[in-house]
């Protein structure tokens, strides 16, 4: 009880050492909510990567065979879930991958000519209803058209007579397109797609410009720029026929793979194992696909969290300072509190709590502090009037993501609390070296 007096009497009157305190709380305060806005950045990224993204993907390792999707949906059959209980891949679809150019001519009007606007494309053939079994395609698509974005929705896209594209929504601004019958003033709804179309001549193959009219059934935004400002999904059919004259080139280039709930969470080890089964078959996961983005976001977390860790590091070293001048300062009240018969572990506990108590008003005050920082991080830069994300630039995203997790939080409290501590226990270890005599004859 006396030791806790006397911190009680110590937190009053040295108002100095709440500054360390302070100190603490605006070092929790900058961990915590520059922690939050790394892993929500990390958790967006992540999320529109894994929205366009299949888990899995297969091709052969040497010549693609002409039907490359059944010779490998055949090879993978005992690997589905629906021909085996222990199977882990639930849904199958082939891709088609070329480049090429697109252009949409706009309208201006009776006895005015056309605008061609143009833009390099990734051409991706897929069957729609496939693919949206093996990517959350639903999640990322906006027909004006077809609204309800359900099954018989795809099926009316994939039937019609003019064949469908999707295109990003930003590469649909860029170009004038629109999803509506008629289009508005201004905006085309079809576009040409040009690229080009491998023909055998004379016993070799020759390589000429083909061009193929779709109609735009729909825009995506998937998050992803390199995604959104450049892909164009079309029904595999078509652009098969738009690539090669005569059919006599595989039918897709890879076949993506969604695997089961459970096998998410370990890619890895069945990516090994399909591997090792079928040894003729690249197997990549979403991550080798996307190595470089996922390294670099973790690489530059673990900086921000080492720059992090250096400040609190430093603010730390502050409350030691404070608290190993204050013993100095009170070498006379220890030395009467030794002839008083004030043991030296009282002595000790006693500049470790103040320490300590220090260290926990600023733990818990930086943590509230930081807590309703990153709640209202979005309001709190309206009402300040800084604008993070230029409405002229096309950033993935217009507000800053936030992801705060209570084991996060937790873990930057224990660890500045564990410094704190640990400087308390060095100022207190010199206040018990301190002889009682030595100190009165002094003073």
């Amino acid at each position: 009880m006396d030791v806790l007096l006397l911190i009680r009497r110590y937190l009053i009157r040295r108002r100095i050492a709440l500054v360390a305190a302070v100190f603490v709380a605006l070092s929790v305060c900058s961990m915590v909510v520059i922690t939050a806005v790394m892993d929500g950045l990390r958790s967006r990224i992540h999320r529109n990567v894994r929205g366009t993204e299949p888990d899995l993907t297969f091709r052969f390792k040497g010549d693609v065979p002409l039907d490359h999707l059944d010779v490998v949906t055949d090879r993978l059959r005992g690997e589905m879930a629906a021909n085996n209980r222990d199977g882990k891949l639930e849904a199958l679809s082939g891709r088609l991958v070329t480049v090429g150019f697109a252009i949409a001519k706009i309208p201006q009007g009776p006895g005015r000519p056309t605008i061609d606007t143009k833009s390099a494309v990734k051409i991706v053939g897929i069957d729609l209803l496939s693919e949206a079994d093996v990517i959350p395609m639903r999640k990322n698509l906006d027909a004006v058209d077809h609204p309800d974005l359900g099954s018989s929705s795809f099926k009316a896209i994939e039937g019609e007579a003019i064949p469908y594209v999707l295109v990003g929504k930003t590469l649909a601004q860029k170009l004038g397109l629109s999803t509506q019958i008629p289009a508005p003033f201004g905006r085309t709804n079809t576009l040409v797609l040009i690229t080009g179309q491998m023909t055998h001549r004379a016993g070799k193959w020759e390589l000429d410009a083909s061009n193929k009219t779709f109609r735009v059934a729909g825009c995506f935004e998937s998050g992803r720029d390199d995604i959104d400002a450049l892909q164009v999904f079309v029904p595999e059919g078509p652009l098969h026929e738009l690539m090669f004259a005569e059919r006599q080139r595989p039918d897709c280039t890879t076949i993506h793979a969604r695997v089961s709930d459970g096998a998410r969470n370990d890619l890895e080890s069945l990516k090994s194992k399909l591997a090792k089964a079928h040894p003729d078959l690249v197997v990549q996961t979403w991550q080798d696909r996307n190595r470089g983005l996922m390294d670099a976001l973790d690489l530059e977390k673990a900086m921000m969290s080492l720059v992090l860790g250096l400040i609190v590091v430093l603010t730390v070293f502050l409350v030691l300072g404070l608290l190993y001048m204050m013993v100095l300062e009170k070498t006379r009240d220890v030395g009467v509190l030794r002839s008083m018969g004030f043991s030296g572990k009282k002595v000790i506990l006693l500049f470790f709590g103040y320490g300590s108590i220090l260290g926990g008003i600023g733990v818990i005050l930086g943590v509230i502090l930081g807590v309703i920082v990153v709640k209202n991080l979005n309001p709190l830069m309206d009402f300040l009037g800084v604008e993070v994300f230029s409405s002229e630039v096309p950033y993935r995203f217009r507000a800053i993501p936030t992801l705060l997790t209570a084991a996060q939080v937790w873990w930057i409290g224990i660890w500045t609390m564990a410094l704190s501590m640990a400087s308390g226990v060095i100022a207190a270890l010199r206040a018990a070296t301190i002889d009682p005599l030595r100190c009165l004859r002094h003073e």
